[in-house]
């Protein structure tokens, strides 16, 4: 509770700063004090108009550092669209780079300390639940040339179908398309595209390894 009146000033400037005013009166978007905030490109918010439908910087995980810094960054003429409820736990780094595009599906959450690096675009569906630790991110941030000086390595979409639950310390590398109703698990490295709809994925580089119904986080 003492965080959140703490945290009742940044939430006031910052629904009123990066929202319109009949969505910003609502609050929609709660973050912690000191999650730290650079905004130069867009919000769009498109989830319900309710108190608090995104948490920012609140949650708590086991096994991660309380004192990491929650950061979101979106540079020029980069948008976050968030297209219903969401929590991003504490520690957790979502920086949205010039002209990219990043997309929040309903029910999205990370327990924590993860990092989303959007250089051209990654979309996340409904019911997505990141464990700690996790990396995702569409570009290799550096060049890589060809004999000719051509670049060989541009960034590539990301795509995360519908309920997709990831272990912990997992990296998604770009171009990755998952399907819906996947687990992904821990320490997986998601770097070719080898993935069927319901199913455990594993491995390094990972692939779909066993057929299941469906899965519950409680």
């Amino acid at each position: 509770m003492l965080r959140i009146l703490l945290s009742l000033p940044k939430v006031i400037w910052f629904n009123f700063r990066y929202l319109p005013f009949k969505i910003a009166v609502k609050l929609p978007i709660f973050l912690t004090y000191n999650t730290q905030v650079n905004i130069k490109g867009t919000i769009n918010y498109l989830g319900p108009l309710k108190m608090a439908s995104v948490r920012i910087g609140f949650h708590r995980a086991d096994g991660c550092n309380l004192s990491d810094e929650t950061q979101l960054v979106i540079r020029k003429h980069g948008t976050l669209s968030i297209n219903g409820t969401a929590h991003i736990g504490n520690g957790s780094k979502i920086i949205v780079d010039k002209k990219a595009n990043l997309s929040l599906g309903d029910n999205f959450a990370i327990s924590a300390s993860s990092k989303i690096l959007c250089y051209k675009q990654i979309s996340f569906g409904n019911d997505i639940q990141l464990s700690w630790g996790n990396v995702i991110m569409d570009s290799d941030t550096h060049s890589i040339h060809d004999k000719e000086g051509n670049v060989i390595n541009f960034p590539k979409s990301i795509v995360l179908d519908n309920k997709i639950w990831t272990g912990c310390n997992v990296l998604i590398l770009k171009g990755i398309h998952i399907p819906s109703n996947c687990v992904i698990g821990a320490n997986s490295i998601l770097s070719i595209n080898s993935f069927n709809p319901n199913s455990i994925i594993a491995g390094c580089p990972a692939k779909s390894i066993k057929e299941i119904g469906g899965f519950i986080i409680d």
